[in-house]
């Protein structure tokens, strides 16, 4: 007797959209494996199909949220930054790149917010920064400091800062006085 095998080096995945007989469409994902004999000759193919609309709904909800707050980001006007718990910046937007004299690629991930803080004024921000994390109710939600930029030139700034529910980051946004 000869049984029926999978192989599964000949599977393949797709998603499709599908036109119901109601005119209606739907998202589905198909997923197809090869059958093989015993001896390895091809028998036929078997499949699984599942319905992924609800999926699909959601990652599109998802994707022009994100283009929605990262545009709102972009164009606010302010320098603004996302900052992780560690004091490293996350995101930087243009204004922010303008207003430093570093790119995006120079500042997200690899430079830290005290770096920006003029040494005089770099204790007492980096404490509002630690009260930040332990204490959010305690911390000054907007404060002043000497922001230094990559030429070494000083920017007065008034910093308005709130923490992403849910996260150890903080969006800070500097408005330049000077």
């Amino acid at each position: 007797a000869s049984g029926e095998l999978i192989d599964p080096r000949r599977s393949i995945s797709m998603e499709l959209e599908q036109v119901c007989r109601d005119g209606t469409t739907k998202w589905i994902e198909i997923i197809a494996n090869l059958l093989l004999d015993d001896d390895g000759s091809h028998v036929g193919f078997l499949g699984i199909t599942r319905d992924i609309s609800d999926r699909r709904l959601a990652q599109e909800s998802l994707r022009l949220s994100e283009e929605r707050y990262r545009s709102i980001f972009e164009t606010t006007g302010n320098a603004t930054a996302i900052i992780r718990g560690d004091s490293v910046i996350s995101l930087a937007n243009s204004e922010f790149e303008r207003l430093s004299g570093y790119t995006k690629e120079e500042i997200e991930a690899r430079m830290q917010w005290s770096d920006f803080v003029e040494e005089a004024d770099r204790e007492r921000i980096m404490d509002d920064h630690r009260a930040w994390r332990t204490q959010p109710s305690e911390a000054p939600r907007n404060y002043d400091f000497r922001f230094r930029d990559r030429s070494g030139g000083v920017h007065f700034v008034i910093a308005s800062a709130t923490r992403l529910p849910g996260t150890t980051m903080s969006v800070v946004s500097l408005l330049d006085i000077t």
